[in-house]
């Protein structure tokens, strides 16, 4: 015989497993259906916690393009709005871009991220002859070859330094860590990384991301 104590235990949980079973229905729903005003929001209070000027975003779903908008202005002196066609500089959205080039180039067999710098640059130098030797591709995209971040950078947005001017100085930076000991940002790495891939691949770094990189997407 069934008691009515064990018909509200079962009633219970199955009406608690049917709200459970709505919910989820709900929250798939909500997550494949794109809500631009809560993007709004998102981007909004971004800019204004980052104290950045304007942004423009661009939203993907399943390889299509639902969304293209600005927000706010071009610089902090200027009225002209952002919209989706202003252009940014890439800044180290490039150092994204020569990641991805060194594993393509891996993948190709043309090098390996284990290989030493001095073998594709002979002239490089770091301030530790030792370092020198010792530095790695991976290394360098890993910023560990002992820097302090930002030190002795010289990448600046006015800056007139050539790559190889950067890649020079690099041989009289006295590091603030041992090599590899601590991680460190380092611009420059990336730099010489860019001057491997012209030798690996025979293409320059801009001539490859134009070429092989968005050159396929037209």
């Amino acid at each position: 015989m069934i008691s009515a104590k064990c018909i509200y235990i079962k009633t219970s949980i199955f009406f608690f497993l049917s709200l459970l079973g709505f919910q989820t229905a709900i929250l798939h729903a909500q997550r494949d259906r794109f809500i631009p005003d809560s993007l709004d929001l998102y981007v909004k209070n971004g800019l204004k916690k980052w104290n950045i000027p304007g942004a423009a975003i661009a939203v993907i779903q399943d390889g299509k393009i639902i969304l293209t908008k600005g927000y706010g202005v071009r610089d902090m002196n200027s009225e002209t709005p952002v919209d989706e066609n202003t252009l940014f500089m890439i800044a180290s959205n490039s150092k994204a871009v020569t990641g991805t080039i060194l594993a393509t180039l891996e993948q190709e067999k043309k090098l390996t991220m284990e290989d030493k710098v001095s073998q594709w640059l002979p002239d490089f130098k770091l301030f530790d002859p030792n370092s020198t030797t010792m530095l790695t591709i991976e290394d360098l995209v890993s910023h560990r070859m002992g820097f302090e971040t930002f030190q002795g950078d010289f990448c600046h947005w006015s800056t007139k330094a050539t790559t190889a001017d950067v890649i020079r100085r690099m041989a009289l930076i006295k590091p603030v860590y041992g090599f590899r000991d601590k991680w460190g940002y380092c611009n420059a790495g990336y730099a010489v990384a860019g001057e491997i891939i012209k030798k690996a691949s025979g293409l320059s770094w801009s001539e490859y991301v134009k070429n092989k990189i968005f050159g396929p997407w037209k």
